[in-house]
């Protein structure tokens, strides 16, 4: 199916206009695409500013998980003291990816 395009006026108050040119920075887009976007997608993918900002904390774990792994490999004297940070992290990633991406009823 090929893509569909809209153009549609959107009235917003100036508070709903700061918040979108805030999610439309937070994904690196201009307000006009990122409002496109998420009148084309946003019943099948997630808002990109919460994403991006997720992945973002995603990609911070993953560095210092490999940073960990990497000391406990080489025996490094406190390497253990680096997991429960690290567990501590990866929850509340999980509680966050399920408040917003979690099951839909």
């Amino acid at each position: 199916m090929a893509a569909q395009y809209f153009d549609q006026i959107v009235n917003l108050t100036e508070e709903e206009a700061k918040k979108i040119i805030a999610k439309a920075e937070a994904a690196g887009v201009t307000p006009e695409i990122y409002l496109k976007v998420r009148g084309l997608a946003a019943d099948q993918l997630p808002d990109p500013a919460a994403f991006f900002a997720l992945f973002a904390r995603i990609d911070t774990f993953v560095k210092g998980y490999r940073a960990c792994l990497q000391s406990l490999s080489r025996f490094e004297t406190g390497a253990a003291n680096q997991i429960p940070p690290l567990g501590a992290q990866f929850a509340q990633i999980l509680q966050e990816w399920d408040e917003l991406y979690g099951p839909r009823p």
